[in-house]
């Protein structure tokens, strides 16, 4: 176990440090709590090139550990995301029926992490119990989307960066989740509605 005042910096390349990266996203997933349900508040920034100012969106995120993800933008403009293992749907049909980005999603938000190693090139770090992730796709087909995504939080995800290749970037910051004895009712249909 790494010391709390330890900095360990990991690369997935070679043998070795292929087995500290093993050992370093064990420790995070052990440290994220993973209640069944949880709710947390998220802040995105939307950093577009040719805007001086990122565009500011606020919502909602419910995390169902048996079904998927609800995600819900109130602010400017209300929208959801229903994300489980069908592909993502908007509550108007299915926008992509990729079970790869579905559980890529999906293992982002909840901190699922046992996923990321196969799909993205990652370095790590962590000190007490602050860690960070980066993470640089392997498939050059996500790679033409995605030019990098950088994780970072303690218990949960706190903060979830995605680098795009034409040089904007999305940033994410979740408020501290909060564990649920069960769902609101409009969640509840949403998740369950799209099960397949």
């Amino acid at each position: 176990m790494l010391a709390a005042t330890c900095v360990a910096l990991i690369t997935s390349a070679g043998a070795q440090d292929k087995q500290e990266l093993e050992t370093l996203l064990a420790q995070i997933n052990d440290q994220i709590d993973k209640p069944m349900l949880t709710v947390a508040t998220f802040t995105q920034h939307n950093h577009i090139k040719v805007l001086q100012a990122p565009l500011i969106s606020t919502g909602e995120v419910f995390i169902d550990a048996r079904t998927g993800v609800a995600w819900y933008v109130n602010q400017p403009l209300q929208s959801k995301l229903i994300i489980n293992d069908r592909g993502i749907d908007t509550g108007q049909g299915l926008v992509s029926s990729s079970r790869t980005i579905a559980r890529l999603l999906r293992a982002l938000i909840s901190g699922e992490l046992s996923t990321l190693p196969a799909l993205f090139t990652i370095t790590g770090e962590k000190e007490g119990s602050q860690w960070t992730l980066l993470l640089t796709p392997k498939d050059p087909l996500l790679a033409r989307r995605i030019q990098s995504l950088r994780l970072s939080g303690a218990n949960s995800v706190a903060q979830l960066e995605v680098m795009q290749p034409t040089g904007n970037r999305i940033v994410i910051v979740f408020n501290e989740p909060s564990a649920l004895t069960e769902l609101p009712t409009r969640v509840y249909d949403d998740l369950y509605a799209t099960v397949p």
